[in-house]
């Protein structure tokens, strides 16, 4: 089934979204969180003393060391929508208070952060090796499954086919209906004004036989701060002894 259809009723009819994209099979590996990417979100804290998985050797306080504990697909239908890593930052500074000075400052770099990223958790400890006060974040760094991070999204990929018996009294032809989703993803609330605006762009038009029409929708799981919303319509098509 040929989505590609419905994915340029999107671009040309929904302004409010950045792309439309057709979804591609599986789980295609997007690669974890870049060092570019979090080098972003934390610019100009702890005067950029910022590194990936360990100190240099004679380091600066206070700082922050950044390690990927894991990485998840989001998969619906069998399609990839959204990416989450989970990381661990470790603040380290000298004494206590400025210990609370450096948190405070990296949680204000998260909440201002246009990522979607949530703290999960967050404990204090003593490093010996360093002989310095350490605290260990817990972060989720959600990301949508698209070469481009633009958002509101929305991904469209084919969900099956049904047919009734041919009213033509033979199997010469027939009427085969085709469902399609289309899984929104947005990083604010504005879902339902999204949802009305795609159901205007594909409701009656026409791209076979009939003209589109709306199934369902149902929320999905973003996580780490987006939304996503996945919409289910049909098209027909007759289908013909070759």
């Amino acid at each position: 089934m040929n989505v590609q259809p419905y994915v340029d009723l999107l671009t040309a009819n929904a302004p409010t979204l950045q792309q439309a994209v057709v979804a591609p099979p599986g789980v295609q590996s997007l690669g974890v969180v870049s060092t570019d990417e979090i080098l972003t979100v934390f610019s100009g804290v702890l005067g950029d003393r910022v590194y990936q998985m360990s100190l240099p050797q004679y380091p600066t306080y206070p700082n922050l060391v950044y390690q990927l504990v894991s990485s998840d697909p989001q998969v619906v239908d069998g399609y990839h929508v959204t990416h989450t890593d989970t990381l661990h930052l470790y603040v380290r500074d000298t004494t206590i208070d400025g210990l609370d000075t450096a948190v405070a400052t990296v949680q204000a770099a998260i909440e201002a952060s246009a990522w979607s990223i949530e703290v999960q958790d967050m404990m204090y400890d003593f490093d010996d090796e360093q002989n310095v006060y350490v605290a260990v974040i817990e972060i989720t760094f959600v990301v949508s499954a698209l070469p481009s991070q633009s958002l509101p999204a929305a991904i469209v990929y084919p969900v099956g086919t049904n047919a009734d018996p041919s009213p033509f009294g033979n199997l010469v032809r027939q009427l085969e209906r085709q469902s399609f989703a289309v899984v929104i993803i947005s990083n604010s609330a504005s879902i339902e004004s999204l949802r009305r605006e795609i159901q205007g762009a594909l409701l009656g038009k026409q791209v076979h036989e009939t003209q589109i029409q709306y199934q369902q929708g149902i929320p999905l799981d973003g996580g780490g701060g987006l939304m996503l919303w996945q919409e289910v319509y049909s098209d027909s098509l007759y289908i013909e002894q070759i």
